[in-house]
C-alpha cells in the first residue's frame, strides 16, 4: 500500500515538473527575439540614421552673418536637433541595451533645452553682434573642414551587428564632430556666452562619447571600462 501511495506521489511530482518544462517552453518561444526582425530593425535603423546624418549636412550650410559667433550657433542647433533625432530613432528600433535607453533619453531631453537655451542666445546675438568678416573667415575655414570630414560618414552593415552598437558608431562620430566645433570657436570668440556655451559642448559631448563606448564596449571587454 505505502508502495502504491508513494508511486503516485512520485508520478504527481514528475507531473508537475513536466508541467513547469512545457510552460518554460512556451515562454521561450513567446519571448525569444526572431532574427529576422532585429535584421529588419537594424536595416531600417541604418537608413534612417544615414537620412539623418545627410540631412544635417544640409541643415548646417548657412548664408555667413559676419559674426564667427553668430555662425557657430546656427551650425550647433541643427546639429543637436539632429542628435535628438538619431536617439529618438534608437529607442525606435533598439533599446534593448537598459544603459544606451538611459543615455538616449538624457540626450533627447538635456539637448531639447539646449537647443532652446541657442535659439535665445542666436535671436540676441541677431541683434547685437559685432561684425568681423576676418575673424568669420578663419572660423568658416576650419567650419567648412570639419563639415567636408563628416559629410560622407556612412554606417556599414559589416561592422554593425546590433543597432545599439550602430548607434554608438553613429553617435560618437556625430559629437565629436560638435567637439571640434566647439573647440574651433573657443580660438577665435570674446564673447562670454559663447565660450560658456562652446565649454558646455565640450564637456557635454566628450563625456557623453564616453558613456556610450562604456556601456557597449566595456560588456565585451572590461578593460575597456573607463578608456
Amino acid at each position: 500500500m505505502k508502495k502504491i501511495k508513494k508511486r503516485w506521489i512520485l508520478l504527481g511530482i514528475s507531473a508537475v515538473v513536466l508541467i513547469f518544462v512545457i510552460i518554460g517552453t512556451i515562454f521561450y518561444n513567446n519571448t525569444k527575439v526572431d532574427p529576422k526582425s532585429e535584421e529588419a530593425d537594424l536595416a531600417s535603423y541604418l537608413i534612417e540614421q544615414d537620412n539623418i546624418m545627410s540631412a544635417l549636412t544640409t541643415n548646417m550650410q548657412f548664408t555667413p552673418t559676419s559674426s564667427a559667433d553668430l555662425d557657430f550657433l546656427y551650425g550647433m542647433i541643427p546639429h543637436y536637433q539632429a542628435s535628438i533625432q538619431m536617439s529618438k530613432s534608437y529607442l525606435a528600433y533598439g533599446g534593448a541595451n537598459g544603459k544606451l535607453r538611459r543615455i538616449a533619453k538624457d540626450i533627447i531631453h538635456d539637448q531639447t533645452e539646449d537647443v532652446k537655451e541657442m535659439q535665445t542666445l542666436a535671436s540676441r546675438l541677431e541683434k547685437t553682434a559685432l561684425s568681423d568678416t576676418a575673424v568669420e573667415e578663419t572660423y568658416l575655414n576650419s567650419y567648412n573642414e570639419i563639415l567636408s570630414e563628416h559629410q560622407y560618414f556612412k554606417h556599414g552593415t559589416d561592422t554593425n551587428q546590433t543597432v545599439e552598437l550602430a548607434y554608438v558608431e553613429g553617435m560618437t562620430a556625430h559629437h565629436t564632430m560638435a567637439v571640434d566645433m566647439a573647440k574651433t570657436i573657443l580660438t577665435t570668440s570674446i564673447n562670454d556666452d559663447i565660450r560658456d556655451c562652446a565649454e558646455d559642448v565640450l564637456e557635454l559631448q566628450q563625456d557623453e562619447i564616453s558613456q556610450l563606448r562604456a556601456a557597449v564596449y566595456s560588456q565585451q571587454d572590461p578593460s575597456f571600462a573607463g578608456h
